[in-house]
């Protein structure tokens, strides 16, 4: 029996709002593309299998969230920003990073 794959968006809407996108507009849209095929390799490799969550999350985090989406932590903008990295929740435990608006 074949496990079919599960996805977290809708295969027909996703393809509808893609073709919208004009990738031209989109700054550094290359390397962007290259950080993710990056990933994509690491994950395939033996090595990934071999780490540590807590060895990678840090740079996941960064490459990911801050370079290819573009969101920002407090040490690139310490006034405002979005993106942190062990953040604690309800309860007291710990998220590995959390999106939102922040500010000093």
């Amino acid at each position: 029996m074949t496990q079919a794959k599960k996805t977290i968006f809708n295969k027909k809407k996703l393809k509808y709002q893609i073709e919208k996108v004009n990738f031209n507009d989109i700054s550094d849209f290359q390397h962007r593309i290259e950080l993710v095929k990056k990933w994509i390799g690491f994950v395939n490799s033996v090595s990934f299998y071999k780490s540590k969550e807590t060895e990678l999350q840090g740079d996941f985090l960064f490459d990911i969230f801050g370079r290819v989406l573009g969101y920002s932590s407090k040490s690139i903008n310490p006034i405002e920003w979005n993106l942190n990295q062990e953040q604690v929740t309800t309860g007291g435990k710990f998220a590995d990073g959390s999106l939102g608006y922040y500010s000093a």
